[in-house]
């Protein structure tokens, strides 16, 4: 089992702190929820990039299928210059690493059990999984688009004054097929905001339960954990965990994945 699967949020934090969790149906104050609200998306709409961009981007990830003598475990590693202009996106490897591809290519086609790290990392580490860490903003707002705005509380960030915003998530998410099997799904978005109503961080936190062709049962965990930070004109995501845990058919996968982003001045 991987390890850090359950301290997905402490791999990020600072200092081995933790975010609050919001407690059950908590009574939110309308007043101070609607004007958390209003700051969070002033913020938001403040926080478009108007300035060029370049990053370093790495990823490490953990995979493991099956279970006991039949499991398989997989790790990766990557990682990219990520830039963004006026011209887009665009995502480089260094000409280390693109050898690295090709030996480790080399070694699969002999081996296709062979461990191909770099190979591995680098499926992961892909434009549409990197943009939302340089335009957080625009990650942020669509979360909120489908989203219902539970309430808000006074809270802490790292030993800082915060606001909690918390938000359910509705089964709309899935598709039309996904949901003509699950029977049970639950589904959670929380924001941390500074005073400004800056973005501090964020959890997704998804979970659901079905049953396919009347004899396959199968559960699913996602969660999700960002932290962020305000660069120039933007907000930028500067460390990110991925987990997600699924079984069913008498198979089992979970996979971590963290990526992390450093500034690059030009």
């Amino acid at each position: 089992m991987i390890k850090q699967c359950c301290l997905a949020l402490m791999l990020l934090a600072d200092g081995g702190s933790t975010l609050a969790v919001a407690a059950d149906k908590v009574a939110y104050d309308p007043e101070f929820a609607q004007a958390s609200l209003q700051q969070l998306n002033s913020a938001l709409a403040r926080l478009e990039p108007q300035s060029p961009l370049t990053t370093e981007v790495a990823l490490t990830s953990a995979h493991n299928a099956g279970e006991d003598e039949d499991m398989i475990s997989r790790t990766g590693r990557a990682r990219a210059i990520v830039k963004d202009s006026d011209e887009g996106l665009s995502l480089s490897y260094s000409g280390e690493l693109l050898q690295q591809m090709t030996r480790e290519a080399q070694e699969r086609a002999d081996d296709p059990d062979a461990a191909t790290p770099t190979l591995d990392g680098v499926d992961e580490l892909t434009l549409p999984t990197v943009q939302p860490m340089l335009r957080a903003a625009a990650a942020i707002r669509q979360e909120l688009q489908t989203a219902e705005y539970l309430g808000a509380e006074e809270d802490s960030y790292q030993g800082k004054r915060a606001r909690r915003l918390e938000f359910n998530l509705s089964d709309e998410r899935l598709t039309k097929r996904q949901r003509k099997y699950v029977k049970e799904y639950d589904g959670s978005y929380t924001v941390w905001i500074d005073e400004q109503g800056n973005p501090l961080a964020s959890r997704t936190r998804m979970s659901a339960r079905g049953r396919a062709f009347i004899v396959i049962s199968f559960t699913i965990t996602i969660e999700s954990d960002s932290h962020y930070r305000v660069h120039d004109d933007r907000l930028i995501t500067t460390r990110r965990a991925d987990y997600q845990l699924s079984s069913g058919a008498g198979e089992r996968s979970e996979r971590l994945v963290n990526k992390t982003l450093e500034v690059i001045d030009e």
